[in-house]
């Protein structure tokens, strides 16, 4: 299996410092979601250590750990006080502070109270600009437990979720309710109350195997206490301990497990004892789809599916239990019945569902909200139709593709008024795809149904396949996302209930193929715009202001998608994506063409000599600088040869750019490097002959001019030594 993203975990649980205290702090909590705990360490880590080091305790290492009833914070390092500081603040001039006789003015006594500090011990500094008063405040040091009293409470109130809940009348909001809480240093508890709760140094083991509290002095000996109740505080062992048995037991089973980064993830956090077990299912209910009981597995119980060295699906499963327990045959069986009970009622809706085409459920989306300000399914779904219709229209497509597309529009959200679905909503498509093939459509038809919810979510590396599928999907996800911004409802800090940013994400990618080429992004948000006030549906917005907060919005999406396509390994740099994202968003991928052309030339040795010659070619430009190039009036050989060099790359550079052939730019870009660097040596272009001097800014002009039609060279960053 694939490993699992790496958690905040050290790899040995008994490192300690000896230059600093030792600081425990466990948040007890009734069980966690355990799709929250990823991103949760890494904030609280990030936390922890900025608060320790803003109070002036800094820790030499911070660790985070969970389990689904506690989060963990292990810091080492931690100084026994406070450093001191001292603080200078500038205030007015001299001038304005004392009058000529030397008293101090209104402006130098509110300057002293606003610092807190008498007015007689400001003092005088000496600035580039002149004399200035100055108050020099010195902060005294204090214990660091008596600093963590107060930054601990705010710690653990900083920390946002999802959802948050509120438990007693404190008002108090976390995750899950918090129950106990150790706060520990160098094993003295740190003393402080939080949500009706005493900070203090006595913790609990297993929930269902051994909940009774235990002291903790120190970070060993509470890992060896939590061994002795049955928790694995580490995930990365428990994650370790999971896919030995996983790999153990589908061996056992003739089969193997498929990669599921996230199943695993889920699983190492809903244990804190995994107990990895292999059970089994009646044959009969591989007749359905295959994706039905995976996702029946997968999704809905956590299960990981058993497959065969084809690939087929067998009638076993892996199941993580949190409790080991002499007889496990009791835990199989339960987990036996409760997946024989969903797959049941997935066998059930199936059948029921073939007793009406999706043809004939189409209707029906009259009924059906897609949101209450921007109408029906069924409204969505004609836009859909009418909008992918001209997407594939203007691309050149033929006829018969554009039937396909048409076709598949009128079905795509069918599904939707499905048992299946309703019952398995993560079905979606899926369900539509297999239901369409048993009722004859053609295959690319019903791939299409299912494709354009394609990629569901940021790490799916499965766009759409089919030309069909692909213009479902733009049209389906540009539609929402005109609508949503049309009705102002766009995701704003950390909410986004509307997952509008994962449906940009996939459809930037989407629109990387090559069938989108033609595509002007900015007319297909106007266009999809315009099918909403079609369709009777009245956006806040108009079109224009909504094409532009979206351009911005994809861009950022842009973004994204290539710092996690060319991730640090690669040599990512974010210089290099902002040089070409930085104009019009309207051809996303022309844009990504330019940024993978950019990316590979970066490593060749004329690479940043050349972005240092630009650089002094474009900044010796006055701003606004407008002129034409008299090349009957050059003077200097110089001057002839990098006109001429500038004719023969703009010649070169307008056929690559009409084929897209971006690193033969650059390539022909770079061949002006020694012209242009043989003209600053050769001859002065700041002349004082004013026409001698604004022909060579015209030339120089040029050559920007034919850089900037690539990107923004100037936001290159380049090394210091090979600046001018």
């Amino acid at each position: 299996m694939k490993r699992a993203p790496r958690l905040n975990s050290p790899k040995s649980a008994t490192h300690s410092s000896k230059n600093g205290g030792e600081l425990l702090l466990e948040i007890g909590t009734e069980e966690i979601p355990s799709r929250i705990f990823p991103q949760t360490l890494i904030e609280l880590k990030d936390k922890a250590t900025r608060m320790l080091s803003e109070a002036r305790i800094p820790a030499e290492r911070v660790e985070t750990f969970a389990t689904p009833r506690r989060l963990v914070v292990w810091a080492t390092g931690i100084p026994p006080r406070q450093a001191a500081r001292i603080t200078e603040v500038t205030g007015p001039p001299r001038s304005a502070a004392y009058d000529p006789e030397g008293r101090p003015t209104a402006a130098a006594n509110g300057f002293a109270k606003a610092q807190g500090v008498p007015v007689e011990r400001l003092t005088i500094k000496k600035t580039e600009k002149g004399d200035y008063v100055c108050a020099i405040r010195k902060q005294s040091s204090a214990p660091a437990i008596g600093i963590l009293k107060d930054i601990l409470p705010l710690l653990i109130s900083s920390l946002e979720f999802p959802k948050m809940m509120r438990w007693n009348g404190e008002g108090m909001r976390f995750a899950r309710p918090i129950r106990w809480i150790v706060a520990v240093l160098d094993g003295r508890v740190v003393p402080f109350r939080l949500a009706g709760l005493s900070s203090g140094n006595r913790s609990r083991g297993h929930r269902f195997i051994s909940d009774r509290p235990f002291a903790v002095k120190s970070w060993a000996d509470y890992c060896k206490a939590l061994k002795r109740n049955h928790v694995i505080l580490d995930p990365a062992e428990r994650e370790g301990v999971i896919r030995e048995g996983l790999t153990r037991l589908a061996k056992r089973g003739k089969g193997f497990v498929q990669d599921d980064a996230d199943l695993l993830t889920q699983a190492v956090f809903l244990t804190e004892q995994p107990v990895v077990l292999l059970g089994g299912f009646d044959k009969k209910y591989l007749e359905l789809p295959v994706e039905i009981p995976i996702t029946v597995m997968k999704e809905h119980q956590g299960y990981f599916p058993l497959l065969g060295k084809s690939g087929s699906l067998l009638p076993r499963f892996l199941f993580v239990s949190n409790v080991k327990t002499k007889n496990p045959a009791v835990i199989r069986g339960g987990n036996e019945r409760v997946l024989r009970a969903r797959l049941e009622d997935a066998q059930f809706y199936f059948e029921q569902d073939k007793k009406q085409t999706l043809k004939e459920r189409t209707a029906q989306l009259k009924g059906l909200i897609f949101h209450e300000t921007l109408g029906t399914v069924y409204q969505k779904m004609e836009r859909i139709k009418e909008f992918s219709s001209l997407l594939a229209r203007e691309s050149g497509r033929g006829e018969q593709q554009i039937r396909y597309i048409e076709e598949a529009a009128l079905l795509c959200k069918s599904d939707l008024l499905t048992g299946m679905v309703r019952e398995f909503p993560s079905l979606q498509g899926i369900v539509g795809r297999e239901y369409a093939l048993l009722q004859g459509n053609d295959r690319e038809m019903a791939e299409a149904i299912a494709e354009h919810y394609f990629p569901r979510h940021a790490e799916d590396p499965n766009p759409p396949r089919t030309l069909t599928g692909k213009f479902l999907t733009v049209a389906d996800r540009l539609d929402t996302l005109v609508g949503f911004f049309g009705v102002d409802l766009m995701p704003s800090g950390s909410m986004d209930p509307y997952a509008l940013r994962r449906q940009g994400l996939g459809l930037v990618q989407v629109l990387l193929d090559e069938a989108f080429a033609s595509l002007s992004l900015r007319k297909a948000i106007e266009t999809a715009a315009g099918l909403y006030a079609s369709r009777g549906v009245s956006l806040k917005k108009n079109s224009k202001t909504i094409r532009d907060e979206l351009e911005r919005f994809l861009m950022q999406r842009m973004e994204i998608f290539l710092k996690r396509r060319f991730g640090p390994e690669t040599g990512y740099r974010a210089d290099l994506a902002d040089t070409v994202l930085c104009g019009a968003f309207d051809n996303p991928l022309d844009l990504y063409l330019r940024f993978v052309a950019l990316m590979s030339f970066q490593s060749q040795p004329d690479f940043e000599p050349l972005i240092v010659t630009f650089k002094r070619a474009s900044r010796i430009l006055p701003a606004g600088f407008k002129g034409d190039v008299r090349p009957g009036e050059f003077k200097e050989p110089v001057e002839k040869e990098l006109y001429q060099s500038c004719r023969k790359a703009e010649t070169e550079a307008n056929q690559f750019f009409s084929q897209r052939q971006y690193r033969d730019v650059l390539k022909t870009l770079a061949d002006l490097r020694r012209p242009i660097d043989a003209f600053f040596n050769g001859v002065m272009v700041m002349d004082e002959d004013r026409a001698i001097r604004e022909n060579r800014l015209a030339l120089l002009r040029g050559i920007a001019e034919l850089f900037f039609r690539f990107g923004d060279f100037t936001r290159v960053m380049v090394e210091e030594k090979n600046k001018p």
